[in-house]
């Protein structure tokens, strides 16, 4: 997980049952950012498990 401003922090993934998949959790430190292009994804080793996750976060 990458943010273009601001740390991410408590990076956790959880098993998600209900869809027989995964969930991601984070925390985001923006002080002071006007905005964040947040960016995820899953992988196992040097291979992808997921599609890539984008996000624009503002205040």
């Amino acid at each position: 997980m990458t943010a273009s401003a601001g740390e991410v922090r408590n990076l956790a993934l959880y098993p998600n049952p209900e869809i027989d998949g995964l969930r991601l959790a984070f925390d985001l430190a923006v002080d002071g950012v006007g905005l964040s292009e947040l960016r995820a994804s899953i992988r196992r080793g040097d291979r992808l498990q997921s599609e890539v996750w984008l996000y624009r976060w503002t205040p």
